[in-house]
């Protein structure tokens, strides 16, 4: 029984740290690059590597796609129990909620989160049973 609060413990950490960590690289690019003018204002007479990372970052949350993205994962992990995807869920939520996807982030921010803080089947069963 301590064994699995202990793991549940870390594993919270483990979310808290991963989205905070998000956060902070999504912050960064929103308000340090893209919205500080860091990245050229006119890419259309000089290309170079800035124009590339600055168009690709734009692509990324034009149309909702990193929200879309983040709430497929999310839902797909919570419907399913799959981990990896809850992390991928998890990730893009916090990053499109700071990187204008915020509709849909938030669901699958909540759907991910769910996901990850479910009790593994085996250790659920046990305290049912012990209980």
């Amino acid at each position: 029984m301590q064994k699995d609060e202990a793991r549940f413990g870390a594993g919270m950490l483990a979310v808290m740290v991963a989205g905070g960590v998000a956060l902070i690289v999504a912050w960064g690019l929103r308000y340090g690059l893209l919205e500080a003018g860091r990245l050229p204002a006119d890419c259309s007479v000089l290309r170079g590597a800035a124009c590339t990372f600055k168009e690709a970052l734009v692509w990324i949350f034009l149309g909702n796609k990193l929200g879309w993205l983040a709430l497929a994962s999310g839902a797909m992990a919570f419907f399913s129990g799959n981990r990896a995807l809850a992390w991928v869920g998890w990730i893009t939520s916090m990053l499109g909620i700071i990187l204008y996807c915020f509709d849909t982030s938030a669901v699958g921010l909540l759907a991910a989160l769910l996901a990850l803080i479910r009790l593994p089947k085996a250790s659920a069963q046990g305290q049912h049973q012990a209980a």
